[in-house]
């Protein structure tokens, strides 16, 4: 057990640095604000993008038909 918390506590002060509950609460509210803004992007773009696709699809279907 205590080469288990050698290891351990060796390695933590290599990085000296301090995470209270506050911070860790304010770095998931920023992952899941950026996850649930990346998904209303998408959501109001969808037509576009789709129109996007489609069209490149219909010009590969053109150029074949040539």
């Amino acid at each position: 057990m205590n080469e288990l918390q050698r290891i351990l506590f060796s390695s933590m002060s290599r990085y000296p640095a301090y995470l209270d509950p506050s911070s860790s609460s304010i770095l998931l509210q920023l992952i899941v604000a950026g996850l649930l803004g990346f998904s209303v992007y998408i959501g109001s773009s969808w037509k576009k993008i789709k129109r996007f696709l489609s069209r490149k699809k219909e010009e590969n279907q053109a150029e074949e038909d040539e």
